[in-house]
């Protein structure tokens, strides 16, 4: 008896270490696919780093509780006061934190093949859709935003819109604050390349020197 309870835990050790393996290679992949073709504005690697200890914590919890009904009781009574704040800024993150996730519990229920052969088609699709689809009905563009306080009325957001059709292949005002002496316009513009940017960043300081400029990269649907 002693000898065939020997063997079982020798087994789900060695179980054990292979899911934890398992999981910690394709969370490595993970984590640089994101970092590489992620599109989230947020520090991408910061997120990234969680994704193997996060993936290792699943495992464990997984295999822990997957052959007891009292651990898992015990398990849903310690997650009732854990309460997760993470700001999670942008669905994207969500996602691969998700997918993370459920690397970890593949490999926790000891379903490592599953969980490769659905890593192995899930990049792909994700890469072919966001990477290669979504470049064909995107197009770049910029938030570009001016202050300043010398408002001229009528004429200074005249020559502000000239000088940005001049040297964008659209524009759009977002949003426009006049108030007093203070003129704040937003606009959403798609840029020939890179020299228009600095163009219109010289255009605008031309207009007023002591202005702020504001210039954030964006995305949205193509026309």
């Amino acid at each position: 008896m002693t000898i065939i309870l020997q063997k079982m835990e020798a087994l789900n050790l060695s179980s054990l270490i292979i899911g934890l393996l398992g999981a910690v290679f394709l969370n490595l992949i993970l984590r640089w696919f994101y970092i590489r073709y992620g599109k989230s504005h947020s520090n991408r690697v910061s997120l990234a780093n969680n994704f193997v200890l996060l993936a290792i914590s699943v495992t464990l919890i997984i295999f822990l509780i997957k052959s007891s009904i009292a651990l898992s009781l015990g398990l849903v009574g310690a997650l009732s006061i854990i309460r997760f704040r993470a700001a999670i800024k942008e669905p994207e993150e969500l996602i691969f934190l998700f997918f993370s996730i459920a690397i970890g519990l593949g490999f926790g229920a000891e379903q490592g093949i599953v969980t490769t052969v659905a890593f192995i088609i899930a990049l792909p699709v994700y890469y072919i859709k966001f990477q290669l689809l979504d470049r064909t009905t995107l197009e770049p563009t910029m938030i570009v935003t001016y202050s300043s306080e010398q408002n001229n009325g009528t004429e200074a957001q005249a020559k502000v819109a000239d000088l940005l059709r001049a040297n964008c292949l659209s524009v759009r005002l977002v949003r426009l604050n006049e108030k007093a002496q203070l003129l704040d316009m937003t606009y959403s513009v798609s840029l020939l390349n890179f020299d228009h940017l600095l163009k219109i960043k010289q255009g605008l300081k031309e207009i007023d020197e002591k202005s702020t400029i504001t210039f954030v990269d964006s995305y949205r649907p193509a026309l």
